[in-house]
């Protein structure tokens, strides 16, 4: 065994390891507490909940999770753009399928409560339909934007 002199960089290595170490417990902890506050339909208190524990830097399937749930809380606020946009960015992650068909769901959602029920099943029903064919939840949906899309509902689109 030979006695090294630690360096800058050790410090900073370990200083790292050290956070990482005291982040995960409390975003496990802030995970725990939003999804509480999105079951009793607190949703506002939710959303700040997700806000807290992304702010704890997650990543992947976490950080993947976190945006699915947080657009689950932005529909029920009805804060479309906002569920749209956290729907897109978690398709953006590399996650499982199943979850990538969770956050295509939510952006079909996210254009539905816009009233752009064409792009509902373009870039969100029909993507989750090819990656999840059996979600009840998702042929409900698909098939309810389908019904006000051929019932000539007004719709508005980039």
């Amino acid at each position: 065994w030979r006695h090294r002199r630690p360096s800058d960089d050790d410090d900073a290595e370990s200083t790292d390891d050290e956070a990482a170490d005291l982040t995960a417990p409390e975003r496990s902890r802030l995970m725990e507490t939003a999804t509480q506050q999105l079951l009793a339909h607190n949703y506002q208190g939710a959303v700040l909940s997700f806000n807290r524990a992304m702010a704890l830097n997650p990543e992947g399937q976490e950080l993947a999770n976190m945006l699915i749930m947080r657009a689950s809380c932005y529909l029920h606020l009805q804060r479309f753009e906002e569920a749209l946009e956290d729907g897109k960015q978690a398709t953006k992650l590399d996650v499982t399928t199943a979850i990538a068909a969770r956050a295509f769901i939510r952006i079909g959602m996210a254009y539905e409560g816009l009233g752009r029920f064409t792009d509902a099943i373009r870039f969100g029903y029909d993507i989750a339909e090819l990656l999840d064919v059996r979600n009840a939840h998702l042929l409900r949906n698909k098939a309810a934007a389908e019904a006000h899309r051929n019932a000539g509902a007004s719709e508005d689109s980039d």
